[in-house]
């Protein structure tokens, strides 16, 4: 059986002149497997009605949905972070993991693009400037930092490729 996880964001996308849709992106947990959260995406129309629903379901990686955003591409957005290992092996509680975004088309709901950034980073917001840039915020805890996380700001362009990842006040 799966359970709703955690809602990361919900969104709201004007359609036809006082009409929308609302998006609502999570993660999903699978109980019977540990470490096994996919992230989801409801849409609904106006009157609450759902039209429909999607589990991105992946092999031995985790995803946290921890923020979404309507592009200015009328695409949406969710960040947050994937655990996994790059060797392709079941990951535990030491799977590599670093910041995590994932662009999906609302329209069919298909993954346009997914990335992960360098270990140890958390995305927990997500913004889009009015040119098209990706912004990014969240934590980076590596090993010798981690009772102190150092907040990282990443900048990436429309198709997913990281520009620029600045970490602040580390000790």
């Amino acid at each position: 059986s799966h359970r709703i996880y955690s809602v990361g964001g919900v969104v709201i996308k004007p359609t036809t002149p006082g009409h929308f849709e609302i998006f609502v992106a999570g993660s999903l947990n699978n109980n019977s497997i540990a470490f096994d959260d996919d992230p989801f995406f409801l849409k609904f129309d106006d009157t609450g009605a759902l039209l429909s629903s999607t589990r991105y379901s992946s092999t031995n990686m985790l995803e946290t949905v921890r923020d979404a955003i309507l592009l200015n591409d009328g695409k949406l957005l969710l960040a947050g972070e994937a655990r996994g290992n790059s060797d392709g092996t079941p990951i535990n509680a030491g799977a590599e993991w670093g910041g995590w975004l994932m662009k999906i088309n609302p329209d069919t709901n298909g993954v346009i693009w997914s990335v992960r950034s360098k270990p140890a980073i958390s995305w927990n917001k997500v913004t889009e400037s009015p040119d098209g840039i990706i912004f990014t915020a969240g934590n980076f805890l590596p090993i010798v930092t981690a009772d102190i996380p150092a907040m990282t700001v990443g900048a990436y362009n429309a198709n997913g490729g990281i520009e620029r990842l600045v970490s602040l006040a580390e000790p």
